[in-house]
């Protein structure tokens, strides 16, 4: 591995919009090192997870010469997923004691993850990060039908770093020899297409002089209960592309 990029999306404030962006300073050795790039970045109220220019990022760093890139998602739950259409290769970091999740918020990110990582194993949290493997492995052998490696590693002490690190050079080979890699890429591209196509329509939207001037109308009767938020955003979308 000559040269590593990590992408890291952190959530911005739905008060301020700002975002403590605090990622890099925590990567200390790694940060020092002229062989990798890390970028901070904030998702600007962008759902799914990642920000609204996370792939170009990624396809950027794979241009630049970066043999491995590492996406840092914020904490995702049941539908903020989008990096599982991002990469080719999805790992789901738990911390010890975290196996309540999987009846709860991170149930969509179990069932599509390729690994599942519980940190902190080490010191006082040793024994609950062996419990926690041992849940996530029950679980996902009656609820998947995928074979999904599951590991408990320590960043501090190393164990089982090398473990993990093999997992995913064996995933990744294997993907790219049965072709598998290259479908999940394919439909990563027809996914990025639409969701771009959805960001540019909000853009031209919020660009749009009718439909400032139809919007306060709308929003006056939206909050007045007139007409329902569904037939309202109909009516601004007729608005939006209807011809000069």
């Amino acid at each position: 591995m000559d040269r590593l990029a990590v992408i890291c999306v952190d959530p911005s404030s739905t008060i301020s919009g700002g975002s403590i962006l605090g990622d890099k300073t925590r990567m200390t050795k790694l940060s020092n090192d002229s062989r990798a790039y890390i970028r901070p970045s904030p998702t600007r109220g962008t759902p799914g997870g990642l920000t609204a220019y996370t792939s170009d990022a990624l396809q950027l760093c794979h241009a630049a010469s970066y043999s491995f890139c590492i996406l840092e998602s914020v904490g995702s739950g049941q539908s903020d997923n989008d990096i599982h259409s991002a990469v080719d290769m999805t790992l789901l970091l738990i911390p010890p004691g975290g196996g309540d999740d999987l009846q709860g918020s991170k149930m969509g990110s179990v069932e599509t993850c390729d690994g599942i990582i519980v940190t902190k194993f080490d010191g006082d949290t040793k024994e609950i990060g062996l419990q926690t493997a041992s849940e996530y492995k029950m679980a996902m052998s009656f609820r998947s039908t995928r074979e999904v490696g599951i590991y408990a590693c320590s960043s501090h002490s190393g164990e089982q770093i090398p473990e993990v690190w093999e997992y995913i050079l064996n995933f990744w080979n294997d993907a790219r020899k049965s072709g598998s890699l290259m479908d999940r890429r394919r439909e990563q591209a027809q996914f990025w297409m639409w969701r771009h196509v959805q960001n540019k329509i909000l853009e031209l939207s919020r660009k749009s002089s009718r439909i400032k001037i139809a919007s306060e109308e709308m929003e006056r009767m939206v909050m007045n209960g007139v007409v329902t938020p569904r037939r309202a955003a109909k009516s601004l979308c007729y608005v939006l592309f209807e011809k000069e």
